[in-house]
Formats: structure tokens, C-alpha cells, sequence
């Protein structure tokens, strides 16, 4: 995909492109991961990139994960 959006049709919108899609696909990665624990406690996840842009990721209460934004 990368490859695609680096062409120099893109350019202007590449670093848009590496930001949107890595935080979505990291985001999908870190859901599923906490959808597999078993944990004893309540908390919320967060991820992002280190310049502050953090996102809550979901809810894990109960034994349970629930996803913020669920597609």
C-alpha cells in the first residue's frame, strides 16, 4: 500500500497516508491482542504516537474487552 500512496501523484498526501493507516492498523492489532487477555482488573488502553496523539483504545472490565470504536 505504502508503494502505492509514495508515488509522486501522492506526495502531498503521503505522510497523511503513513499516519492514518499505521495508527489504524496498529489500533486493530492492539484491540485484538486485549481481546485475548484474562485479566483481574479494569482499565483503559490507550495508543498512539509518542507526540501526544493518544486514543482510547477500548474498555477492559470484567474479564471483558470492549472495543470503542467497533466496525
Amino acid at each position: 500500500m505504502q508503494a502505492c500512496y509514495s508515488r509522486p501523484a501522492w506526495r502531498e498526501s503521503s505522510g497523511l497516508c503513513d499516519y492514518v493507516f499505521f495508527l489504524g492498523y496498529s489500533g486493530m492489532i492492539l484491540a485484538e491482542v486485549f481481546e485475548s487477555f484474562t485479566l483481574p482488573r479494569t482499565l483503559m488502553p490507550v495508543w498512539g504516537f509518542h507526540d501526544g496523539d493518544l486514543f482510547t483504545l477500548g474498555r477492559y472490565q470484567s474479564g471483558e474487552f470492549t472495543r470503542l470504536c467497533a466496525g
